[in-house]
């Protein structure tokens, strides 16, 4: 492996050109900036689903009122 130029903890995989993270908690906090963003990705998600529903809703109850 040899290590990228300004770039502490990173190596490059001569054979297969892979960049590798050598730094475990740079790693670790990925890992948590990922999980962070599918778990909001999902709450947006959700949301988005709840005012659809409610646009329904307001809807219905506008037009059983006339």
């Amino acid at each position: 492996m040899k290590p990228i130029k300004n770039a502490p903890g990173l190596y490059r995989d001569e054979k297969t050109n892979v960049v590798i993270n050598t730094n475990e908690s740079e790693y670790k906090m990925i890992l948590e900036r990922r999980r962070h963003k599918k778990e909001l990705d999902k709450v947006t998600s959700e949301v988005n689903d709840l005012k659809r529903e409610l646009d329904e809703l307001k809807t219905l109850i506008k037009a059983n009122a006339r």
